[in-house]
């Protein structure tokens, strides 16, 4: 059986506001930037690497990573298996 904790409100209530800032983003000519850092309490308008030192921005994981990926590696690596066809 499923309970659902407090976290599930605040959880709502920032889903409620990520769709309309998603709305906003398609709708308007002059977007801010957004970055992920906001989810750990930075600047959403600033690169969380410019923020926190330990942060680090990266397009395509290295080597060493996709040897060991964590959660969103593994994803990375998924996605890339299902371009390939494999």
């Amino acid at each position: 059986r499923l309970e659902i904790s407090e976290l599930q409100e605040i959880l709502e209530k920032r889903a409620d506001q990520h769709s309309i800032r998603d709305r906003e983003r398609r709708l308007k000519s002059d977007i801010k930037p957004y970055h992920n850092g906001a989810l750990f309490g930075m600047d959403p308008t600033i690169p969380p690497d410019e923020v926190d030192e330990s942060w680090r921005v990266t397009v395509i994981p290295s080597k060493e990573y996709l040897e060991k990926p964590r959660l969103a590696g593994s994803a990375w690596l998924h996605t890339e298996r299902r371009k390939r066809g494999e």
